[in-house]
């Protein structure tokens, strides 16, 4: 296992589990790794919460008397889509789990539960939710053309990030940017761009994924009327398009 992310002080979680013992010894556990913790035994409980607050992340069983796990899962994903989920299943229950995460549950855990795997999960899904937050922050402060130091986060990340993107903005060298959907990599390329010596040139992003793999050729290098059928004028290509800036 690699090392645990740095668990966040004071991270509010919301616990649901219909078994008693089980939010208590759970809770404790929480608390004692930093925490804020509030405990419900069923999704009425939990609603009655998210009615007045909203945690940082909640720890949801499947198995519970009334709407089981999955069907609270859906309806707490429709209020509040970008707090994270971890639901708490049984070794039997693991399809349902995987079901969960299809709809937007970040992750799973299994009974009887691991402390140290539980924390790990925890903290590696606030340490995602906080990324993309500065993330959002960021992409508003991009559209106001703001210059890269108006850019530094608050986050050990994001100060990284920004680093990299100082050192590589100068160069002439292609960049490979990773990160899962979502984390804002179009975001980290545009700014690139913005700090290069073709910042003045286009800025071309294009979606490679969504485009058939039939269309890609023409798509990225563009063809000449008559080329073939359907093809009734020139059509420059992505490459031509960015020629002079960044695609």
């Amino acid at each position: 296992m690699s090392d645990m992310p740095q668990t966040p002080r004071q991270k509010k979680i919301l616990l649901v589990d219909d078994d008693h013992d089980f939010r208590w010894a759970t809770g404790n556990i929480l608390q004692t790794a930093g925490y804020k913790v509030v405990s419900a035994q069923n999704g009425d409980e939990a609603f009655s919460f998210l009615e007045k607050d909203v945690p940082d992340l909640v720890l949801l069983d499947y198995r519970m008397p009334g709407r089981n796990g999955l069907q609270v899962a859906g309806e707490m994903k429709r209020h509040m889509s970008v707090v994270p989920i971890i639901m708490i299943t049984a070794y039997g229950e693991v399809g349902s789990a995987v079901e969960a995460m299809k709809m937007g549950v970040y992750d799973y855990v299994t009974k009887p539960i691991d402390n140290n795997d539980l924390l790990f999960t925890i903290a590696r899904a606030l340490e995602k939710q906080d990324l993309v937050e500065e993330i959002e922050r960021l992409r508003h402060v991009l559209n106001e053309r703001a210059s890269l130091y108006d850019l530094m986060g608050r986050s050990d990340p994001i100060k990284k990030l920004v680093r990299h993107v100082e050192k590589v903005a100068p160069t002439v060298f292609m960049v490979l940017i990773e990160g899962e959907s979502g984390t804002g990599k179009e975001l980290v390329a545009r700014a690139i761009h913005d700090l290069s010596e073709v910042k003045d040139g286009p800025f071309v992003a294009v979606d490679c994924g969504a485009i058939p793999e039939t269309l890609i050729e023409s798509e990225l290098f563009g063809y000449m009327k008559g080329a073939f059928t359907g093809a009734h004028t020139d059509k420059p290509g992505h490459f031509e398009l960015a020629d002079g800036g960044t695609l």
